[in-house]
């Protein structure tokens, strides 16, 4: 049949035992078969063989490519979550005991109150800020894998460069974020100072 230009049917034949052959499942391949001889009608067996090679390879790598970005979005989410935690919280529940310890001494005055206030209200914040980038990176996990399954079920080339358009899942969250953690320093920066005039004046 090399040679010869394909119909549907014999296009479909060819791309199931091509697919058989190497582990494959056949519709997938049968459709990709379909949508090209649509495009390319003057398609013959060798031509054909050799597109669903690369199509198969090109799928493949995607799948690969995305299963890799889930797992590093889900590893760097755990460990945002891990430092931000580690860090953020502690520098504000240390400001927050100091803090507190100033205000139970009788030399304790407004400045000592609002620096209280300043850490408390940034302590939340970063705890706030903790969980919009956590959400942010399951954003992008699972734009991910929602990539994955397209990569994994496209049967034409049209919709297998869909599934490598870029992710903007997760920007929104990323964004608010940004602004939340933002306060957070300036609140931190602000209970310093409060600290710092009272302890200096």
């Amino acid at each position: 049949m090399s040679g010869t230009n394909l119909d549907e049917n014999a296009a479909r034949e060819v791309a199931a035992n091509w697919a058989i052959a190497r582990g494959r499942l056949p519709p997938k391949f049968q459709s990709f078969a379909v949508e090209h001889l649509r495009l390319y009608p003057n398609t013959d067996q060798g031509n054909l063989e050799v597109h669903l090679h690369f199509f198969d390879l090109a799928t493949e790598d995607a799948k690969a490519q995305w299963n890799k970005y889930c797992h590093a979005q889900t590893n760097w989410s755990g460990e945002w979550m891990l430092e931000t935690v580690k860090h953020l919280a502690i520098i504000n529940a240390a400001g927050i005991a100091g803090a507190a310890t100033l205000l139970a001494t009788q030399g304790a005055d407004g400045w000592v109150k609002f620096a209280f206030c300043f850490f408390t209200f940034g302590l939340m914040l970063s705890v706030l800020d903790l969980w919009l980038c956590a959400c942010g990176f399951q954003a992008r996990s699972e734009e991910g894998n929602r990539r994955f399954v397209k990569a994994r079920d496209s049967v034409s080339w049209q919709q297998w460069s869909k599934s490598l358009d870029p992710v903007l899942h997760g920007k929104k969250w990323f964004k608010i974020a940004e602004r939340v953690g933002w306060t957070a320093a300036v609140l931190w920066v602000a209970a310093a100072s409060s600290l710092g005039v009272h302890l200096f004046k």
